[in-house]
This record gives C-alpha cells, sequence and structure tokens, in this order.
C-alpha cells in the first residue's frame, strides 16, 4: 500500500506537488536543472559570435 502525497510530504518535510512529481518519474536517478542549452545574460548571439571569431 503506498502512503498518500500528504502523508509522505509531512514526513519528508517536501511539498505534496513534489511527491506526485516525484511518482510520475519512470526512474529514480537525480535530474540535471537548469537550462539544456546555456546561453550567455551579458551579449547577444551576435556579439558573441564577434568575439569568438576575433579570439581565434
Amino acid at each position: 500500500m503506498q502512503a498518500s502525497a500528504a502523508a509522505l510530504s509531512r514526513e519528508l518535510g517536501i511539498n505534496p506537488k513534489t511527491v506526485s512529481k516525484w511518482r510520475k518519474r519512470e526512474a529514480a536517478e537525480d535530474r540535471k536543472t537548469g537550462p539544456k542549452e546555456p546561453l550567455s545574460t551579458v551579449l547577444s548571439e551576435a556579439d558573441e559570435a564577434m568575439v569568438v571569431a576575433f579570439r581565434r
């Protein structure tokens, strides 16, 4: 028998939505967080390409 999401969240000290999200997962290992392809927060794509070309 599975415990309810509310019971598990109280036991683990986490949000019940987190319990529900974990139950939907196919695997138990941690997933990577953050963007799949990090973007520069300072330069535009054109500026970044220019800097890369200049460095070469």
